[in-house]
Parts: C-alpha cells; sequence; structure tokens
C-alpha cells in the first residue's frame, strides 16, 4: 500500500479485506449446495434407473407365475390322465370331454412353456442392465455422500471463520475515519459487501474492469480518496510486499 504508515485509506483497507472475506464466505455459503453434483445426477437419472429396476422385477415376476402356471395345468393334466385311465369312467361322451379337456390343458401348459423360454432369452438383458443401473447409483451414492460429508466441513470451517471475522470487524472498523467509513459503508450497501476495489496493473479497476482516466491512477498512487466512475468503489493503489 501508498507510504509505510497507516493512512486513513490503508485502515480502511484493512477493513474492506474483512468485509471481502465476510462476502466470500457468504457467497460460497450461498452456493454450497450447487457443489453436489452427483445428487443431481441421481435425481436426474431417478426415472431411468426405476424403470429398470421395475422392467427386471417385472419379467422375473412373469417368468414366475408362467412356471406356477404350467405346474397347476400339470396337476390337472394329471388328475385328469388318473381318472379317464382309473376305470371309473365308461362312457363315451364323458370320456370324449374328459380328451377334450386334457389337450386343452396340455396346449396351454405349451404356450406357458413357450412363453417362458421367450422371456427366459430376455432376461439376461434385462438383468444386466439393471445391475448396470445398480452399479452407477451405488458409486452415485458414494459421490453424493462423499460430496455431502465434505460439504458439512466446508460449512463449519466458513461458519467458524465467518465467526471469526465478524469478531475482528468492530475493532478495525472503530479505526477507521468516521466521515470515510460513512462513505465507504453506504458503497458497501450497493455492492454486496464489496466497497472498494484494488487497480489493477493494466490501469483498470479491480472489481468492474472499467479503465481509470490517467488522473485517477495518479491520485491512486498519492493516496488520496478517490472513486472509480463507474461502480462507485473507493480505489486503492496496493504495492505488494517485497
Amino acid at each position: 500500500m501508498q507510504g509505510m504508515g497507516a493512512s486513513p485509506l490503508d485502515l480502511l483497507y484493512r477493513l474492506h479485506k474483512i468485509d471481502a472475506e465476510i462476502a466470500q464466505i457468504k457467497s460460497r455459503a450461498k452456493h454450497l449446495g450447487a457443489t453436489q453434483k452427483a445428487k443431481a445426477v441421481i435425481a436426474a437419472h431417478k426415472a431411468e434407473y426405476e424403470a429398470a429396476l421395475q422392467a427386471r422385477d417385472r419379467l422375473k415376476a412373469e417368468i414366475k407365475d408362467l412356471e406356477l402356471q404350467q405346474k397347476s395345468l400339470a396337476d390337472k393334466i394329471q388328475h385328469l390322465d388318473r381318472t379317464l385311465y382309473g376305470g371309473t369312467v365308461v362312457g363315451t361322451r364323458e370320456v370324449e370331454a374328459m380328451q377334450r379337456e386334457i389337450k386343452a390343458f396340455g396346449e396351454q401348459k405349451d404356450a406357458a412353456e413357450l412363453r417362458q423360454l421367450e422371456l427366459m432369452e430376455a432376461l439376461p438383458e434385462v438383468e444386466t442392465a439393471a445391475k448396470d443401473w445398480e452399479a452407477r447409483m451405488a458409486t452415485l451414492q458414494a459421490q453424493a455422500k462423499a460430496e455431502y460429508e465434505a460439504a458439512l466441513k466446508e460449512k463449519t470451517r466458513l461458519e467458524e471463520d465467518f465467526k471469526t471475522l465478524t469478531a475482528n470487524r468492530p475493532k478495525v472498523r472503530a479505526t477507521v475515519d468516521a466521515g470515510l467509513l460513512a462513505q465507504y459503508e453506504a458503497i458497501l450497501k450497493r455492492h454486496d459487501g464489496i466497497g472498494m476495489a484494488e487497480v489493477k496493473d493494466n490501469g483498470a479497476c479491480g472489481m468492474c474492469g472499467t479503465q481509470l482516466a490517467t488522473k485517477i491512477l495518479e491520485s491512486t498512487v498519492e493516496g488520496k480518496i478517490v472513486s472509480c466512475p463507474e461502480c462507485t468503489r473507493l480505489l486503492i493503489q496496493v504495492i505488494p510486499s517485497v
């Protein structure tokens, strides 16, 4: 900064650095949720994931139902065979009726078996798709958990830093000239907690990027109180420590 002593602008700059850190903390805290990308991906693909699992479960359930259906039909056919050839049925019409029933049950059983074979052929692909989604979601869940824990740690750290800065601010604020402080805090309210701007090496305002006039640059080098003509923030030339 200009000079070796603590000029009014130097003292204000110390306050500005605290306020800039506070503003940064608030911004980072506000956007912490946006860093949890895995959670967003899970939400975006939830429908596809559930559809893949439901397709697998429906297919397996239908295969199981067909197995039960075949068993039931086989039992009915066996029962009719026993009855038909057990010597108790002698009437021609009754025999023919039972034979037709046995044939119908047999056709139903064959159809169920054929359908089961078709589904069994389709099952591996459907199961692979479901397993792929389960693996992907498991990975995303692990990432989401890690991101959440990292965000929680970051939130705790930001809260601690915010507490320290807000505790120190009144002490630094008390060292600033009252008139200059009033001007600075009025600007602070208009610009989201940033009331000062460093002059860049190319002679531009460090906040809005406006190219500053030579007269303004000379004033900042001299340590005078001067504002950016565009964003109205108070300007300061910061000389790096050697």
